[in-house]
């Protein structure tokens, strides 16, 4: 009875130390969302390594954009990146936009943003950075604690001496912090990801042809000169009916 006792107990530590890991953990998923706002609790200490997530957007005006954008996405392979998406959209005349999604190694990201400046006429550039340290360092700190806990569970397992009851309740714990343990370590991947490869979108416009133009100031031209005849039309319309209802009838 004392021993049975005693493995409530430690059960009953391990559950409390779980369920404190597993709620930070979710607090984790939801901060890693907010830019520049941490869910988490945990305290990064003065020695820890930054970590910073950068992305870039850069709106370029160039009359190849097919051809600038199969270059910039050539660029991105030799880089070591690769390409999240492209879209293309034409019109009569071809291909009038494309809107890129490439994500480039953060080591190589300033060098390929130059490069990217030297492909067309740069309309606008921004580049943002966020600081996940804090998540980071949580979502670490309760894988840590879970696999602690793991390991008690598995030593308290192995010694023996635990009844069948015992014994499933351990299983189960067990499982519930193998899925939790999953769960971090894929939160895990995904800041290491977006940690070594930087978001850049870009945008490539082709510019309004001259001939597009004249058509569109003469098309504008004429409207307005059918507007300014019809006014007159109708003006000298009216002008003669009450030029005819001043007159006198004629005997």
């Amino acid at each position: 009875m004392k021993k049975s006792r005693v493995f409530v107990l430690v059960l009953a530590v391990l559950c409390l130390l779980f369920a404190f890991a597993a709620c930070s953990a979710s607090e984790s998923w939801g901060g890693a969302a907010s830019d520049g706002e941490s869910g988490s609790t945990a305290i990064v200490g003065t020695g820890v390594e930054r970590k910073i997530v950068y992305s870039a957007y850069v709106r370029l005006e160039s009359s190849e954009a097919a051809s600038v954008s199969a270059a910039l996405m050539l660029r991105c392979n030799e880089a070591g990146g690769y390409v999240e998406s492209q879209r293309e959209y034409g019109d009569a005349d071809g291909c009038s936009r494309v809107d890129l999604v490439l994500r480039v190694p953060t080591a190589q990201l300033e060098t390929f943003l130059q490069g990217v400046g030297e492909s067309g006429k740069v309309l606008s550039r921004t580049i943002s950075s966020t600081d996940i340290t804090t998540q980071y360092v949580d979502a670490e700190s309760k894988k840590a604690a879970l696999t602690e806990s793991k390991t008690a569970l598995q030593a308290m397992r192995e010694a023996g001496g635990l009844s069948a009851s015992e014994q499933i309740a351990v299983i189960d714990k067990i499982a519930e912090i193998d899925a939790e343990l999953q769960s971090i370590e894929l939160l895990l991947t995904q800041y290491d990801s977006t940690l070594d490869y930087s978001r850049v979108e870009i945008r490539i416009d082709r510019p309004a042809s001259y001939a597009g133009a004249i058509v569109g100031i003469s098309i504008v031209g004429v409207l307005l000169l059918a507007f300014l005849v019809a006014v007159i039309v109708l003006s000298v319309k009216l002008f003669g009916v009450k030029k005819r209802a001043k007159s006198p009838p004629q005997a």
